[in-house]
């Protein structure tokens, strides 16, 4: 709970954990999080704005803020050991349990999130908690949104078990250039990432980088499990 930031201010709430912000206003849009928002936490406490003269804050018990605010806090360990997902209001802010999702000249672009170290079977079950909310306005880290939470994560679960199929495969040829063989693979058969032929090339340097971290998460994992 101490990596929890939870702001009210006259538009909603805000939500930081770790280093990603989000927010929503009583109307369920999202609004802009800037950094001199977000405090780090030490204690079990939340940090409340509004109400008050411009910029002032009160710290509140953190447990009070939840229950009073109708706010779950959801540990989803897989992207991070600490990650945690929010549900508020209708509203799911997923962090990057869920993975990354936009859309590129109208075409999805869907990519897990899964650095070393990686554990399948954890992030598994975190999903099956965020699909246990019930169907929500899914918010993902940085960008990206989706109205039905449910179907999101039930397409997210079946790339990520599409690309451990993927990666197996291509480890089972040997190592050789193994990084570049599973992201060519990967690029060619995985219909969640078409939105990346759309990209500029320093979108696409960039979303190479990300995904071939994600590659090695998965590389390690399938090695511990032999």
């Amino acid at each position: 709970m101490s990596q929890i930031v939870a702001c009210r201010t006259d538009t909603g709430i805000i939500l930081a954990a770790d280093s990603h912000a989000f927010g929503v206003n009583a109307k369920g849009k999202i609004v802009e999080v800037k950094i001199n928002r977000m405090l780090q936490l030490t204690s079990n406490t939340a940090i409340v704005t509004g109400g008050a003269a411009e910029g002032e804050m009160m710290c509140r018990n953190l447990k009070d803020f939840i229950s009073e605010e109708n706010l779950a806090v959801v540990e989803t360990p897989g992207h991070a050991p600490h990650h945690l997902s929010f549900s508020y209001n209708g509203n799911l802010f997923a962090g990057e349990a869920c993975g990354n999702y936009y859309s590129v000249r109208n075409t999805d672009y869907l990519r897990p999130a899964t650095p070393p170290r990686f554990f399948l079977d954890v992030f598994l079950r975190s999903l099956d908690r965020l699909m246990g909310l019930g169907v929500q306005h899914i918010c993902y880290s940085h960008f990206g949104d989706a109205p039905n939470s449910c179907q999101m994560i039930e397409r997210f679960r079946a790339q990520i078990l599409r690309w451990k199929e993927i990666i197996q495969e291509e480890m089972s040829y040997g190592t050789d250039d193994l990084l570049t063989r599973c992201m060519d693979h990967l690029l060619e058969q995985d219909p969640d990432l078409a939105g990346f032929r759309h990209m500029n090339p320093e979108m696409q340097d960039r979303e190479k980088f990300f995904a071939a971290n994600s590659v090695k998460g998965f590389i390690g994992f399938l090695q511990d499990v032999g």
